[in-house]
């Protein structure tokens, strides 16, 4: 049975204490999605039960002064709310349930701090992978004024002194050590002497021009 008591903001603060006290226990969004139902279907139908007994009275008094345009509005109006259409379509517009936004508050926060967390280890990712570059990775030093410059070393010959195979490094002691000695003896001579030619070019043009 419905009541034409209005509820007060202190009663629903009452029943919030109770709630969170366990005095009651609390409704899940399922069971007050049935309740508002039910709760709709009551109150449209006894709404337009009130609206047809006030629409009565209209007609009457219309009736009896004579005004005919009153009369037919008030005739259409009780025509259409005892339509079962409009009945029907008033039953489908359902009050929504919204949760409460303590609720709302809650999970927001926590998606914030795990949003946080996951910040924060891909800045200890990003600072270990720049660690890693820093130690792993050659350091270059440029000195100003000094364009380095890139010296071609020729191949070594097939037969002559410079030919070496893997025999001389194969077996130990001192025939070891003077075939590498002179395998970096080879490879620094050809190194000046290719830096040698580059310069006298570079002479040759300067004198040319």
């Amino acid at each position: 049975m419905l009541s034409d008591a209005e509820i007060s903001e202190e009663d629903c603060d009452v029943l919030r204490k109770n709630v969170k006290a366990g005095i009651q226990k609390k409704p899940t969004i399922v069971e007050l999605e049935q309740r508002a139902k039910i709760l709709h279907e009551d109150i449209t139908k006894h709404r337009i039960a009130q609206e047809l007994e006030l629409l009565q009275k209209l007609i009457d008094r219309a009736n009896e002064k004579g005004r005919r345009q009153e009369l037919f509005q008030h005739l259409e109006k009780k025509k259409l709310l005892q339509q079962a259409s409009y009945l029907s379509f008033v039953l489908q517009n359902i009050p929504q349930v919204t949760p409460e936004k303590i609720e709302l508050e809650s999970l927001d926060r926590n998606d914030n701090h795990m949003h946080r967390g996951m910040a924060g280890d891909e800045r200890n990712g990003n600072k270990m992978h720049q660690c890693e570059d820093e130690t792993t990775s050659p350091t270059k030093k440029n000195i100003p004024g000094v364009i380095p410059e890139k010296v071609g070393l020729e191949p070594l010959a097939e037969n002559g002194v410079e030919k070496l195979s893997l025999e001389n490094f194969s077996d130990g002691g001192p025939q070891k050590k003077r075939a590498e000695k002179k395998y970096v003896h080879n490879r620094k001579q050809r190194c000046k002497e290719a830096t040698l030619h580059r310069k006298k070019n570079l002479l040759d043009g300067d004198q040319n021009l």
